[in-house]
């Protein structure tokens, strides 16, 4: 009988053994395994294929299937050994055992925080890291007060809960969805599991079982807490003779009474910044890494600022090759106006050096402003190398440009990252909500907690000047912050070989590289943590290959690299040495030819290309970049005016001014080439919303509106007027436009868009090689205009817009255009098809007809993108083809765009106020692109093609409404031809000679010649969203072509500006 159930007892304890060994063995890591070649679970590897084909996305699985060994074997469901040289088993295995096997402490429990979910499932966890940081920190216990075993206790705890957090609140619900919770309400049952269930043996035995890639992400947080705990305190009692010196002016210090973790992302084996308390008096910050970077920056800043004339802040730094101790910063306000000036000058002479340098990642968590100093506190990312970019190509160009930049080190507010937020070093603040979610516990310690996926908001920072305790806007002190950066310019200008002499210390340096975003970091470490992954350690990796996205295999080292960071629970970390042209990742070199140049070579060419174009360029970044982020709406809007508004002045006194001269020096040294001097382009500021919260610069298209077409039309204005330079210009840009065309016509795929509008669209390219023929007489204009037209024939179908500006009307305007130049009637053939298909998406309204541009707004009235654009095209195609059909469409058109006519306000409904409690413009709309401006210009047009009285009569007192409002009230902020004085302006020009000409009296006529008089002479005033805008349209080049048709008396051959 004894002999019966001992052989039962080995049998089971054998039984245990195999499902341990076999749960051991999941644990593993696909990169740990070695895969048979034969196919074992066909059943099951189809569901597992699908599985990761929706995950990872159709191209990326086929890629992985076929490249990566493992991966092929592990979702075919194959058998697998693990690979002799991963050391995992004992360690593991001694770990599962103390953790089954060590008796709950409840004071442990008690002095965790109450962030802390689910707080008596880490009793044996925190437990045994107790104990092995006592085992390994040996005779250095007594360098270390009992509290700091409690820092690392409570370290450990929140650690932990990001780990375990998923998969403890699964197995609750699972245990209440099967009924074993007690309890009368959610708070109860969550207090039964947490008493009863959570910090028994039998449920950790569960949880083993189960999810076994838990259980090793557990043991390996806590030998890295630890491990790291012990590092900082044997490099306090290696140190402490150093630091006695440096930081306590030789006082005696007995020991670390308590570290401060969870500072900054954990980096290479658990590492992050904490903050050590000495003797309970002295708080340093340790940094796991050197800080020569900082120190090298200091001395940097010291030597310019001397030559400025301004004292900078130095703080002591305690450097060694792998660590590193410093005092910190304190975040102080400042007392007087003259203190924040000087703050602001410091500022601007910090940026140069970081522009010189190339230095990245300063986000508003890296600056300090500690009174009337600006202190940089993390220098990681000091310089960069250069990759590889195929500058032949100008997408290329412009892209390294931008790179190059001041913007680039995240001092300046520039939406770099999408973040929807400024998180720069001179203004990010907290409050502000992020543009992407994360995950956060709701109905804590309650049987319905989960976890949601929120919008964080920044936390408040130290960044932000203040004086008297209150913080001061940049934008306010913009000019100091220019004469920081131009003085400490020109300074280095002066002597370069000096900076060159004192820079010789970078090229023993090593410089973080940041390869991804810390946040797609971030947020994909969270989600290996879902228990859908914890249950095999194939899942958790294979959810890492989602780095591949966007990558090629030039790339497999760095990939390689990244996913063992994030398998072991770390933000990814690479450095550079500053004259090498490879990464290093965990000591090692990777990718030796991952630069193209080293960083040295890069500051070298930098300070060589030194120039005062140059400061020139990167101050008006620095400028726009402060004005269009400085939260107040009121700097970027563009107000209408009336005649005697006093405010006009006012506000125009506040904008930028700039001469037509500078405004010509300007756009040529903002010109961008390729390597080949063969493509020009400009980088010009667009908004993404009408708030103006975020914009970018983006290089121009090939469009009027604001792209290369306008650019042409401008510099054969330049060149005609013998202006330097301007030749070269605008030869490269026809070639371009050429070329563009000769694309096109063999392939779509070349093109910028779909659209075919006359400004924004194929259709405008048409409408600029017919301008530029009619101007210059070159036939090679009208050929080529008669090729690009075939290019728009084609899109019509695609296209769905039906405006002026980008859509189909736009298109029909322009094959109308091509058949009064040329006579051949297949154009016009081309131009009914156009409005035919805009037709079959026509909306009938209660009056007429009209097209919805966007899906919330009704159809708009106006010359872009409402029915004066269209009824253009519609009424030409009636005079042309003789047809009535037409003139009843016209009908139609105009009698909606009636229906919007306000008498009240002499002016046509924006349809884009309807909704809103109150009209943000109770004037309405007054330019070329919506309002009365447009209108006129639209029915001045149109009267050319109507003969009937009716027709007439109409156009008449819609032309007289149009007038009378544009006359008292043409002053806008903005100088541009869209919406601006330049447009409005000239269309009352155009619309006095006109209606001369048609008989159409007023009844008081004004002078525009006079009317420009109140316009300073040549002079324009940029709005901030315009400063670093060439566009046609929407910038200053159209301003600049008007100007120069003014002086030179030559006669407008834009049609329909």
């Amino acid at each position: 009988m004894v002999k019966k159930h001992s052989a039962h007892f080995i049998c089971m304890f054998i039984e245990w053994r195999r499902k341990r060994e076999m749960n051991l063995k999941k644990s593993y890591y696909l990169s740990e395994r070695i895969y048979e070649t034969m196919n074992c679970e066909e059943k099951q590897s189809e569901a597992r294929k699908k599985y990761w084909r929706n995950l990872l996305g159709e191209t990326m699985f086929d890629q992985m299937y076929k490249e990566n060994i493992n991966f092929y074997g592990y979702v075919n469901g194959n058998e697998y050994a693990v690979r002799e040289n991963v050391k995992l088993k004992k360690r593991f295995m001694g770990f599962y055992h103390n953790m089954i096997c060590l008796e709950q402490n409840l004071q442990i429990e008690q002095k965790l925080e109450e962030s802390i979910e689910f707080p008596r499932f880490y009793d044996s966890f925190l437990q045994y890291g107790q104990v092995l940081f006592a085992k390994k920190i040996g005779k250095n216990s007594d360098v270390i007060s009992e509290h700091v075993c409690q820092c690392l206790q409570m370290y450990l705890a929140n650690i932990l809960q990001e780990v375990c957090l998923r998969t403890l609140i699964a197995e609750m619900h699972l245990y209440k969805q099967q009924k074993k919770l007690q309890g009368k309400d959610e708070r109860e049952k969550y207090e039964f599991f947490h008493s009863e269930i959570v910090g028994t043996s039998g449920f950790k035995e569960e949880l083993f079982e189960k999810y076994p890639v838990l259980w090793r992400c557990i043991e390996e947080k806590i030998q890295q807490a630890v491990g790291y705990y012990v590092e900082i305190v044997e490099n306090f009692v290696d140190n402490k003779i150093e630091i006695q010196k440096k930081f306590c002016t030789g006082t005696s210090i007995k020991r670390i009474t308590d570290i401060k973790s969870g500072l900054s992302d954990v980096h290479n084996q658990g590492k992050s910044v904490v903050v050590v308390t000495l003797d309970d008096s002295l708080e340093l910050l340790y940094k796991p890494r050197s800080m020569e970077n900082e120190l090298g920056f200091l001395n940097l800043l010291k030597w310019i600022s001397d030559k400025v004339g301004l004292d900078c802040y130095q703080y002591p730094i305690l450097s060694y090759e792998n660590h590193s101790w410093c005092s910190i910063v304190k975040h102080d306000s400042c007392d007087t106006e003259e203190q924040v000036k000087r703050y602001y000058q410091r500022f601007g002479i910090q940026l140069v050096l970081v522009y010189f340098l190339g230095t990245r990642d300063l986000h508003f968590e890296n600056v300090i402003a500690s009174g009337e100093y600006p202190v940089l506190v993390d220098l990681e990312a000091l310089t960069y190398g250069k990759r590889e970019h195929n500058t032949e190509e100008i997408k290329d160009a412009i892209n390294q440009h931008l790179a190059d930049s001041v913007l680039c080190s995240g001092l300046l507010p520039y939406a770099w990252q999408n973040l929807n937020i400024d998180s720069s070093g001179i203004s990010g603040k907290g409050g502000q909500k992020y543009g992407f979610k994360v995950p956060v516990i709701v109905n804590r310690r309650t049987a319905n907690m989960r976890i949601e996926y929120r919008y964080p908001e920044t936390k408040g920072v130290q960044n932000l000047v203040k004086i008297r305790g209150k913080d001061c806007d940049p934008i306010q002190y913009i000019q100091d912050l220019l004469d920081g950066f131009e003085q400490a310019y020109v300074k280095i200008l002066e002597d370069k070989e000096e900076l060159l002499q004192r820079s010789s210390f970078l090229q023993n340096l090593k410089s973080r590289y940041v390869a991804m975003n810390t946040q797609q970091y971030s947020m994909l470490l969270s989600a290996s943590y879902h228990p859908s992954v914890m249950r095999d350690g194939a899942e958790r990796e294979t959810l890492f290959y989602s780095l591949w996205k966007g990558r090629n295999g030039t790339e497999q080292e760095v990939v390689d690299s990244e996913i063992q960071d994030l398998l072991n629970g770390n933000i990814p970390y690479f450095s550079c040495s500053v004259c090498g042209k490879y990464l290093i990742h965990d000591g090692k070199e990777i990718d030796n030819k991952h630069f193209s140049k080293t960083a040295w070579e890069v500051f070298i060419e930098k300070i060589k290309k030194m120039s005062v174009s140059d400061m020139n360029v990167q101050k008006e970044y620095i400028r726009m970049s402060i004005e269009l982020f400085s939260g107040n709406r009121c700097n970027y809007e563009n107000h209408v005016y009336s005649m005697d508004d006093k405010k006009w002045k006012e506000r125009r006194n506040q904008l930028e001014k700039v001469t037509i001269e500078q405004l010509e020096s300007r756009i040529l040294r903002h010109a961008i080439w390729n390597r080949e001097k063969t493509q020009v382009n400009w980088l010009t500021t667009q908004l993404s919303d009408q708030n103006g919260a975020n914009w970018r610069l983006l290089p121009m298209n090939h469009y009027l509106y604001s792209g290369l077409a306008g650019m042409l039309l401008l510099f054969y204005e330049l060149k005609t007027a013998k202006r330097p330079q301007a030749t070269k210009v605008y030869d490269t840009l026809k070639n371009e436009m050429f070329t563009y065309t000769e694309k096109g016509i063999h392939s779509f795929k070349d093109l910028d868009s779909s659209k075919t509008g006359l400004y924004e669209g194929e259709g405008s390219i048409v409408y600029v090689y017919l301008c530029l023929y009619k101007r210059s007489n070159e036939q090679i204009y009208l050929r080529y205009a008669e090729k690009h037209s075939e290019i728009v024939r084609k899109l019509l179908k695609q296209d769905q817009r039906y405006d002026l500006l980008s859509g189909n009307a736009g298109a029909a305007w322009s094959f109308l255009l091509l058949y009064g130049s040329t006579g051949n009637t297949r154009f016009l053939q081309t131009g009914e098809e156009a409005i035919q298909i805009l037709l079959k998406s026509a909306e009938v309204q209660e009056q007429g007809i009209g097209w919805r541009i966007q899906k919330e707004i009704p159809p708009m009235s106006g010359l872009a993108h409402g029915n004066s654009g269209i009824l253009i095209p519609v009424l030409a195609l009636g005079k042309y083809t003789g047809r009535t059909m037409y003139e009843e469409i016209a009908d139609k058109i105009w009698n909606y765009e009636n229906s919007l006519y306000d008498p009240a306000i002499n002016n046509w409904k924006d349809t884009r106020e309807q909704g809103k409690v109150v009209s943000s413009n109770p004037i309405g709309s007054v330019a070329w692109c919506h309002g009365a401006a447009g209108v006129l210009y639209s029915r001045i047009l149109c009267y050319e093609f109507v003969e009937d009285k009716k027709w007439k009569n109409r156009l008449e007192l819609d032309i007289k409404r149009a007038y009378k409002k544009l006359k008292e009230y043409w002053k806008r902020d903005s100088d541009s031809l869209c919406h601006g004085n330049c447009g409005n302006l000239l269309i009352l020009k155009i619309a006095q000679k006109k209606m001369k000409e048609y008989g159409i009296s007023v009844e008081r006529e004004w002078d525009v010649e006079l009317m420009k008089n109140a316009l300073e002479e040549q002079i324009v005033h940029l709005l901030p969203q315009e400063q670093i805008n060439f566009g046609f349209m929407n910038g200053y080049g159209g301003i600049l072509y008007k100007c120069l048709q003014d002086i030179h008396a030559t006669e407008s051959h834009i049609e329909s500006i």
